[in-house]
């Protein structure tokens, strides 16, 4: 079982509420369809559909919002942008006046989902969540989603029939499953195994070359502090005393008789007799060495040497001629 650190807590508080409001946003803002839930055709005349909806609200007078979006709904070019767009793109965009502009309106409104949903993707793919390796697919999916999403509302067929009923509405379905997509994914994701990937060598380059100038600019403030420290008398005469008990302990371990004894018998020598013995002695081992390499490659050139006589002393003697 994971064990749940404070960043695995953060991302499942986020998961949760993401959750929770695509859960509220599929059941409590359903798209909002005329036809459908008055249960009438696509092709009803608008003082048809104005009387039956002052039926269904029971009110002498319907509000300004419906009024205009009946006024839009007279063209046969609206109706197809509301079923293309839907309710809220018509009843919502005052300027648009076109395809064009309701397109644009629409884009708009449905790349605000996708982008919340890829945020919500990033935030549950972040380093040290175990899901690292998912995120470019999910957000792959996710893009691929949104330009299939704007495929069907710009340039998808979506014939009217004749009688106007069994109309195919594009907008409801595409938005249903668009959230469908929203809810389920991040749950996908959670529930995908976690895989924590080695960190690259590549990001210890940053930090080691920060600390690799640090210390160069230390050394720089150290090479002219002791420069500096010699031009005051106080700190030159510290300095001064400083490496003279320095020198006095140096002497005092080197003219200690079990000091030289060890150092003596470890080949560490520091006094001139004895670094003139083991000079001695690598000398001797050097020229050893020297006569040994020179026998060996005189001793090899005398063994190709004879090498080159062999096949005439294996020769069998020529025959004589025969008499004639």
């Amino acid at each position: 079982m994971q064990r749940l650190t404070p960043k695995l807590k953060f991302i499942l508080a986020c998961l949760f509420i993401y959750e929770a409001m695509a859960l509220s946003d599929m059941f409590l803002n359903q798209p909002t369809n005329l036809f459908t839930a008055l249960g009438v055709p696509v092709t009803i005349q608008i003082s048809q559909l104005r009387r039956r909806l002052q039926e269904v609200s029971d009110v002498p007078e319907l509000p300004i919002h419906l009024q205009k979006l009946l006024n839009k709904l007279a063209s046969a070019d609206f109706r197809g942008y509301y079923i293309r767009f839907g309710h809220e793109v018509v009843a919502s965009c005052s300027f648009c006046h076109d395809f064009l502009d309701f397109f644009t309106f629409y884009a708009v409104k449905i790349t605000l989902d996708y982008i919340c949903t890829a945020a919500m993707v990033i935030v549950m793919t972040i380093q040290g969540s175990g899901k690292r390796k998912w995120r470019k697919w999910s957000l792959a999916l996710i893009i691929g989603c949104w330009l299939a999403d704007l495929f069907v509302a710009g340039l998808h067929d979506m014939p009217i029939p004749s009688n106007g009923r069994n109309c195919v509405m594009w907008h409801d379905r595409v938005w249903w499953l668009r959230h469908a997509l929203m809810f389920v994914l991040p749950i996908i994701l959670h529930a995908l195994p976690y895989s924590y990937l080695p960190p690259s060598p590549l990001r210890s380059l940053i930090p080691a070359l920060l600390s690799t100038e640090r210390l160069v600019q230390r050394l720089d403030v150290f090479s002219m502090l002791q420069a500096s420290a010699q031009r005051n008398p106080a700190i030159r005469e510290n300095v001064a005393e400083y490496w003279a008990n320095q020198e006095l302990d140096a002497n005092y371990g080197r003219n200690d008789p079990t000091v030289r004894a060890e150092a003596a018998r470890l080949g560490l020598a520091y006094t001139k007799e004895q670094v003139d013995s083991i000079k001695d002695t690598q000398e001797s081992k050097e020229s050893t060495a020297n006569l040994l390499g020179e026998a060996g490659t005189i001793t090899s050139a005398m063994f190709e040497f004879l090498q080159g006589f062999r096949p005439s002393m294996t020769q069998p003697p020529p025959s004589e001629p025969a008499a004639t």
